[in-house]
């Protein structure tokens, strides 16, 4: 056989005269895991797009060395066609 701590629902919110403080603590910790899981998804998304903005840039700066490469390279070979 079971044995429940509280008689009754009411009995239950209550808490034996702590109900108020028992349910502040409760719903102030909840409110802090929530928020620290709101702000652990929002710094992912940041994080993502940051990683994502950031790899972009790079291969634009690698594009852009290499269209200086084969620029310098076209132009080194017109020069030395102008010098036959």
């Amino acid at each position: 056989m079971s044995h429940f701590a509280f008689n009754s629902w009411a009995a239950f919110f209550h808490m034996g005269g702590y109900g108020f403080y028992v349910w502040l603590a409760a719903s102030m910790t909840l409110c802090a895991l929530f928020g620290l899981l709101i702000h652990t998804l929002w710094q992912h998304k940041r994080l993502l797009i940051e990683l994502h903005r950031q790899l972009s840039r790079e291969q634009r700066i690698r594009q852009s060395q290499q269209h200086q490469i084969a620029n310098a390279e076209l132009s080194s070979v017109h020069s030395q066609e102008r010098r036959l």
